[in-house]
């Protein structure tokens, strides 16, 4: 009876840790952008910069790691919701609106574009875009009804498409090739993931930020930054 009662006692704590509660993200940085309704945010491909767009004006930023200005142009689409590095000279944006994806220079100048076959009304079309330079492929995550994660190859050819069963809705990801995983996250649960590439949650986190609509990941250096498009400000978290 006593061993009986021990492995009940041990299958409960093991399931406790399973599923008890998500950590929280400790900020250890935060800056007021002057930026409208920031919304997606990558970091530059030599890792010293910032990329941010805003779904209030058409406008991609190119900033420092504190949000600083450096340059910005506007581009030939609305509602921009999120922003990938391409190279270290080009890269892409995503508008929930048109449901397409703008491939640009660094100076703005659009190349290339291509619509995807994703219901692109407000607030619940596409909400993030990035990229895997090793394999040539992005991903790119619908908001909600459904929350969907899409993979598609270099040429915009959908691969997958996987239904994310957490969270309330899906605002961003950022995919990290040091570790081939992606970071998704939550703006309606306040929630951070830590996922596969097949959308399959490795660890969650909580955060206090309200509406963060843009996430990028410094393996480097151990830090996530976050964008709140409400509150319009950048935010810098400890990675553990």
């Amino acid at each position: 009876m006593k061993k009986t009662f021990l492995s009940i006692v041990l299958f409960i704590s093991l399931l406790s840790s399973c599923g008890g509660k998500n950590r929280n993200l400790k900020i250890i940085a935060e800056f007021k952008l002057k930026i409208p309704e920031p919304s997606g945010l990558a970091l530059s491909a030599d890792g010293k910069n910032l990329w941010m767009v805003s779904d209030q004006n058409s406008t991609v930023y190119f900033t420092s790691l504190n949000g600083t200005i450096i340059k910005c142009f506007k581009v030939n689409a609305e509602d921009l919701e999120g922003v990938a590095i391409l190279s270290d000279t080009s890269i892409a944006v995503i508008s929930e609106r048109s449901s397409e994806i703008l491939l640009l220079n660094n100076n703005g100048k659009e190349y290339s574009r291509k619509r995807l076959n994703i219901n692109g009304k407000s607030n619940v079309g596409p909400e993030g875009i990035s990229y895997d330079r090793k394999n040539c492929r992005y991903f790119v995550v619908k908001e909600k009804k459904p929350r969907l994660l899409y993979e598609y190859d270099s040429k915009f050819n959908e691969v997958k498409k996987t239904k994310i069963d957490f969270g309330d809705d899906l605002s961003g990801l950022n995919y990290i090739s040091e570790k081939d995983e992606l970071w998704i996250i939550s703006d309606e649960s306040e929630l951070v993931a830590k996922c596969s590439t097949a959308g399959e949650v490795k660890e969650k986190y909580t955060t206090d930020i309200n509406q963060i609509e843009g996430i990028a990941v410094d393996y480097r250096n151990k830090k996530i930054y976050l964008v709140s498009d409400s509150k319009e400000k950048l935010y810098v978290v400890e990675m553990k």
